[in-house]
């Protein structure tokens, strides 16, 4: 404790000022998408960088877009193209860090009922959630020329497994893998991955208030380092890293499965290393990808204005 402490009151002594507070709500419950920030959180990378970070519980009672224009959170994890939205709507965001590198988006079908033919889709009824995230995938299906009947859910995956519906739109470290769990292996299905038909939109990243950004940037630049080094801790010990995921569901009332959650893991490590510009978990999101992003963003529905890339992106100089 004389050790930590030390540690601690040296590095804030540097700064100048005592740790920073800082309120970081993810956009869901706990679960393994989120491993990373349990790592920096567990193993003092936040405190080494001078900051008091407190972990939020996430999920659909607190959105994070209310919880950010209220000030009960400083930075908040969002879907690029959720906060794309939101800062169309008004609300003053800014992209601090953008970790994850590809779309986890995709269709599944039974090999039993469709055939591997993305055109078998058209005409199907396909579930798809009723609230969330619905743009992208409805473009995909525009994209491809598909008019499938869309069937409204609110979650899970019970529908698909019982044939009410030919098709389901899933997340490649969620629903997938829980209908592999039911029984169906890979070789039983048909994925269509939106990344596959150039229909690439990053997705977990983290925002903050403009405002916030520039009163406090030595702040939000730490916790992104420190997060970022979070990550690379997560993957490279993995066991911990559900260990500290599992004792957070349990404890917040969440059912608890490992096998899930080291699936989502794995998954996560193929997201955050899938840019063919920077291999690493660094956090940086290009000029090019921005506007690869953009381009589906616009035809998506999902913005009308574009936010410039320097002004929205805060991390177009690497971070050092």
């Amino acid at each position: 404790m004389i050790v930590v402490f030390f540690l601690l009151f040296f590095n804030s002594a540097l700064l100048g000022r005592s740790p920073a507070a800082i309120r970081f709500l993810p956009q869901w419950t706990h679960q393994a998408q989120f491993a990373g920030f349990y790592m920096a959180l567990d193993k003092g990378f936040y405190a080494e960088e001078g900051l008091s970070v407190t972990i939020l519980d996430g999920g659909p009672q607190n959105p994070v877009g209310e919880a950010i224009q209220s000030d009960k959170a400083e930075i908040v994890s969002s879907f690029f193209s959720s906060a794309l939205a939101m800062k169309n709507q008004g609300l003053p965001i800014v992209n601090i860090c953008q970790y994850s590198k590809r779309s986890a988006l995709m269709v599944a079908s039974k090999k039993s009922r469709l055939s591997e033919d993305i055109a078998s889709l058209n005409g199907v009824r396909i579930g798809l959630w009723h609230k969330d995230f619905r743009e992208i995938p409805l473009y995909f299906f525009h994209s491809q020329g598909l008019s499938p009947d869309i069937i409204p859910i609110k979650s899970g995956i019970q529908l698909f497994l019982n044939d009410g519906v030919e098709a389901l739109v899933v997340m490649w470290y969620n629903e997938l893998h829980r209908i592999l769990s039911a029984g169906y292996a890979e070789a039983d299905l048909n994925m269509f991955h939106f990344f596959d038909y150039g229909i690439n939109m990053p997705e977990d990243g983290l925002f903050c208030r403009e405002d916030y950004y520039d009163e406090n940037r030595r702040y939000a630049d730490a916790f992104v380092r420190a997060s970022l080094r979070g990550w690379q801790y997560a993957f490279t010990h993995k066991d911990e890293a559900l260990e500290a995921v599992l004792w957070r569901q349990k404890a917040t009332g969440i059912p608890a499965n490992l096998a899930h959650e080291g699936y989502m893991l794995d998954c996560m490590q193929s997201l955050l290393e899938a840019d063919a510009d920077d291999a690493s978990v660094s956090g940086y999101m290009s000029k090019k990808a921005y506007l690869e992003a953009i381009e589906i963003a616009l035809k998506a529905g999902i913005i009308e204005n574009v936010p410039p890339y320097q002004a929205f992106v805060r991390t177009w100089k690497k971070l050092e």
